[in-house]
């Protein structure tokens, strides 16, 4: 688990070096990234579900996008989460370097995450299946409302970023 932590960090930061090479050879052009985001709703109006839907969406989108674009982990928003994971060993001059202004933010969308808490799973998290959903042969629910949801999310938590839909499964 910690192992993930490390890797997301690293990978994080290849992205802002990278960034950071591109803008220092004066070129031409524009530069981003592309995320697999995918916006997370509670099973139920319970409050234990709507709790673990904002853990999920942290482990699934904060946990990328905060330091990208805010230069921070969202770590007081994924208690749960770090109790199981850690947190990343942070350098000094890294989320500076992770959070050189990007010229666009890629989506990739396929479907949506519907979680129930349940305390039997890693992070106490059970995917749920709606039965009166359309699914693709891999078994994706077809959801397009989830990507106007998404971003409207990311409209709502990191202002106003070019943003293009890079891939959209189905």
């Amino acid at each position: 688990k910690k192992a993930a932590i490390r890797v997301a960090h690293n990978l994080l930061l290849s992205h802002g070096l990278a960034v950071r090479a591109f803008r220092e050879t004066g070129l031409e052009g524009k530069i981003g990234v592309s995320l697999n985001l995918k916006p997370v709703y509670p099973a139920t109006d319970s409050g234990e579900d709507a709790r673990i839907a904002e853990v999920q969406d942290v482990i699934k989108n904060r946990w990328f996008l905060d330091p990208i674009l805010r230069g921070e982990y969202p770590i007081a928003r994924s208690q749960e989460f770090i109790e199981d994971y850690g947190l990343p060993d942070v350098k000094d001059g890294d989320l500076a370097a992770i959070s050189i202004p990007i010229d666009f933010l890629g989506v990739n969308y396929y479907s949506r995450d519907l979680v129930a808490f349940d305390s039997s799973m890693p992070l106490n998290a059970r995917r749920v299946r709606p039965e009166d959903s359309d699914y693709t042969t891999m078994g994706w629910e077809i959801y397009p409302q989830g990507l106007e949801d998404l971003l409207t999310k990311l409209k709502d938590n990191y202002g106003y970023v070019d943003v293009y839909v890079t891939e959209n499964g189905v």
